[in-house]
């Protein structure tokens, strides 16, 4: 997967590995277009004495594919091959573009 960094606006494209993905919060379902999936990084998963694993994801959220819905902590996000993951917390970044959603797998 590659990223680039826009200075001019400081915003993040993906150029591939995006992927459709439906957030659900309550009885509200959202698709998601152009969600970006990535690992934690090492740093998160080592300094959460267990808590995180590898198979647990940051998911990106484009703000302009999620209309009113704002993610937050319990929502649940499946990827395109059906694996749901829990929200546990999220960020909002790169200029209020994108949510940064740290997901737990479920299992």
């Amino acid at each position: 997967m590659s990223l680039t960094l826009d200075f001019q606006t400081l915003e993040i494209q993906a150029l591939d590995g995006a992927e459709q993905i439906t957030h659900t919060q309550g009885s509200t379902t959202t698709t998601v277009a152009d969600a970006l999936g990535m690992e934690l990084t090492r740093d998160e998963v080592y300094s959460s004495n267990g808590f995180w694993d590898f198979t647990d994801r940051a998911w990106w959220l484009p703000v302009s594919e999620m209309g009113s819905v704002v993610p937050r902590e319990g929502d649940t996000i499946t990827d395109a091959a059906s694996v749901a993951y829990s929200v546990v917390s999220v960020q909002t970044l790169v200029q209020k573009s994108y949510y940064r959603c740290k997901s737990k797998k479920q299992r």
